[in-house]
């Protein structure tokens, strides 16, 4: 350690020290047993703190800055910090582990999830979906794997507000206000786990706001509109298709399920098909109307799909026969029925609305909740069950109708 005495510390015996050697001098503070003085030749004088952690053989020492950029009484109180730890026993130049990085508590995060909507909601805006959808082979949207990319290998302390907000701007961009506030809600809750798990202090995506939406959509078919697209369902010339419009007006099926509907899954008999990988991540059932059964009981089964799929007749290099695929869209199909109904402004989803609500106003919420495959009923109430004023006037109506007025009084 070089040459050591002791002195009691003051500003004035630390002015008198002269220089000292090339490597330093050390003097001890007679005061505060670990409090250093080191002095060079060429005079420059730095402070330091020498300790022993109690109950341990662990020495440390630890240099805490220059004389002049630190006072003196400055100095001793960052010593005193370090010995007062020390003799508490507590090491704080111990090497603290390293902080997890984005990728690995994401996924730690992930896998800890119990909640329904975990295997579509989570894994997608967490970016752990695959790069090909494992149905129709075609490539799915890499936007959050990107994310996940550009933020796999940093440690989650590095992350400031702006980031967040920096990657919701760009999704609201590329994919619209709605994608990037659930992405900023799975976020701000993974960032959130970290705070609990005490691995972060704070949150960095805590004061990022959401975006304002539009409101959801809440077009339904009126009884008219539904008659004429049944009148013309017949006539078209792909009943493939037409089972699609059936299963989303009649069942309340969604495109997805509808068009991945496979005929083992298909109980006519029961009138009921089962829908084992549904958006909300469970097993769904559908309920199958008579007329619907009708009309799949004279449907073609082409292949193992309801609505037949890709595939049915492609071989590979080796000449051996591809496996069938999901049918990936039928929108030339829909726009042609939609156009010979003279539906103007309505999308195959608003189908599913129109089933929704009449449910709703049928057997009521929850009824409508469950046969839509909604985990909680506050969806189905703002998106599917969009009621207009003459059915609020005409509820009044009837609440009003069961009160006993007295008789109107006559002139």
């Amino acid at each position: 350690m070089g040459k050591r005495s002791a002195r009691t510390f003051t500003k004035r015996t630390i002015d008198s020290i002269k220089g000292g050697s090339e490597k330093g001098d050390w003097y001890a503070d007679r005061d505060m047993p670990g409090f250093l003085l080191r002095v060079y030749a060429d005079g420059t004088k730095t402070f330091a703190v020498r300790y022993t952690v109690r109950g341990t053989t662990i020495r440390r020492m630890k240099a805490i800055g220059r004389y002049g950029t630190w006072t003196l009484d400055a100095a001793r109180d960052e010593a005193k910090k370090y010995l007062k730890s020390a003799d508490a026993g507590v090491d704080l130049l111990a090497e603290k582990p390293a902080l997890p990085t984005w990728g690995a508590w994401s996924k730690t995060y992930f896998e800890r999830l119990t909640t329904k909507t975990k295997e579509t909601f989570h894994r997608r805006f967490l970016g752990f979906t695959d790069g090909t959808n494992a149905k129709t082979g075609e490539p799915t949207d890499p936007t959050f794997r990107d994310i996940r990319s550009r933020w796999n290998a940093r440690p989650l302390d590095v992350f400031r507000a702006e980031d967040v907000e920096a990657e919701r701007a760009a999704i609201r961009e590329k994919k619209g206000e709605p994608s990037a506030n659930r992405w900023l809600a799975v976020v701000a809750a993974c960032f959130q786990a970290a705070v609990r798990a005490e691995i972060l202090t704070r949150n960095p995506a805590s004061n990022v706001k959401a975006g304002r939406e539009n409101p959801p959509r809440a077009r339904v078919l009126s009884p008219d509109e539904v008659a004429r697209l049944l009148s013309v369902l017949p006539s078209d010339p792909d009943q493939h298709a037409v089972a699609a419009v059936l299963l989303a007006l009649l069942g309340g099926a969604r495109r997805g399920e509808a068009l991945g509907l496979r005929w083992s899954d298909v109980n006519l008999d029961e009138g009921r098909a089962t829908l084992p990988d549904s958006k909300s991540g469970k097993r769904r059932l559908l309920p199958l109307v008579p007329q619907l059964v009708d009309f799949l009981r004279d449907l073609p089964r082409d292949g193992a799909f309801v609505v037949a799929g890709r595939g049915l007749e492609e071989k590979d290099e080796e000449g051996k026969k591809k496996e069938e695929r999901p049918r990936p869209d039928i929108k030339r199909a829909w726009n042609r029925i939609a156009t010979a109904a003279g539906l103007e402004g309505v999308t195959f989803h608003d189908l599913r609305r129109t089933f929704g609500l009449g449910m709703s106003r049928a057997a009521g919420l929850r009824v409508a909740q469950e046969a839509l495959g909604h985990s909680t009923p506050d969806l189905t109430a703002a998106v599917y069950t969009p009621e207009g004023f003459d059915a609020v006037k005409a509820a009044a109506e009837k609440v009003a109708a069961v009160y006993p007025f007295p008789g109107r009084r006559t002139a």
